[in-house]
């Protein structure tokens, strides 16, 4: 009947979740416990990154996401904007790593403490000259996104928890 097609449907559905959840947890705890390389590329500005199965398992519900993933992914992006505008075309974007802020904040927001890292020769272009600057900024408890939109002349500040660091926001604009 209609009724038992049901009721083994909603089985069979149990089943696999059941049997995709523990593959996916052994696969987890597996590539965690080996600490295995699971994708590695080139990104522009930030030489060869490489993601391991420890980088992958902070993906995970409730983990603290770390540096690395945020580094692999702005990478990506990188690398998409330098594809979009070819070899001899200037990006609309520029993405820097999860550490240009911390450098960038050691010595009270100075700029020639991070200013070798965006010349010409070694991006191939001025960040500078890009209408967008994208800046990732950790906070205490979780990863936030500063813009800074040169064609615009403002700093847009993106928080998932609706937090809000005028530090961070009012040194930018310098």
């Amino acid at each position: 009947t209609a009724g038992e097609c049901l009721c083994r449907a909603r089985d069979v559905d149990f089943f696999f979740h059941k049997l995709i959840s523990g593959v996916i947890w052994g696969l987890t705890s597996f590539l965690n416990q080996k600490i295995v390389d699971i994708a590695s590329a080139y990104l522009p500005g930030q030489g060869v990154l490489t993601l391991k199965g420890k980088d992958i398992h902070t993906l995970k519900p409730r983990k603290w996401l770390n540096d690395e993933c945020v580094n692999f992914t702005l990478g990506l992006l990188a690398r998409r904007e330098r594809e979009r505008c070819g070899p001899k075309g200037h990006p609309r974007c520029h993405f820097f790593g999860t550490s240009f802020l911390q450098v960038l904040r050691r010595d009270g927001y100075e700029y020639k403490e991070v200013e070798r890292w965006t010349t010409q020769e070694k991006m191939g272009y001025l960040p500078i000259r890009c209408e967008k600057i994208i800046i990732p900024v950790h906070q205490p408890s979780h990863w936030v996104l500063a813009v800074v939109d040169l064609k615009r002349k403002v700093v847009s500040y993106y928080d998932s928890l609706l937090g809000r660091d005028r530090d961070v926001i009012r040194n930018l604009i310098k």
